[in-house]
């Protein structure tokens, strides 16, 4: 076994080769990274199917914007507009979500503002 060196430490075993590979510190940071995007994408993505659940779809919406803000609290915008020139904000609410990513509390309170939702392809 190399204990100084870049090489990967290799333990001999009788009949069996095993070799370790360790992941730098640098190499572990970037993973963790891209999970976390990955976990906090998809709770995003929760969060902004809900709010659009309770409200309903307005026939113009553009899309549902969901921002981290901190610990447990995000804000969820939902844009409409006929085409990019005339969006705005229609909706816009300060939610807070428990470990799960079901919202517990809203301000305002989310209340049925359309007919049924239908499901959007770009959420």
């Amino acid at each position: 076994m190399h204990l100084h060196g870049s090489k990967p430490a290799t333990l001999h075993f009788p009949s069996h080769h095993l070799e370790i590979k360790t992941m730098s510190t640098k190499e572990q940071v970037k993973q963790h990274a891209v999970q976390g995007k990955s976990d906090r994408q998809q709770r995003e993505s929760a969060i902004g199917r809900h709010v659009l659940e309770v409200v309903g779809r307005p026939g113009d919406l553009q899309m549902v914007c969901v921002r981290h803000l901190w610990e447990d609290r995000y804000r969820v915008n939902i844009v409409i507009g006929q085409d990019a020139a005339s969006v705005k904000i229609a909706h816009s609410y300060f939610v807070v979500v428990d470990a799960a990513g079901n919202v517990t509390h809203s301000i305002p309170k989310i209340q049925k503002q359309y007919g049924l939702v239908s499901e959007p392809s770009h959420l």
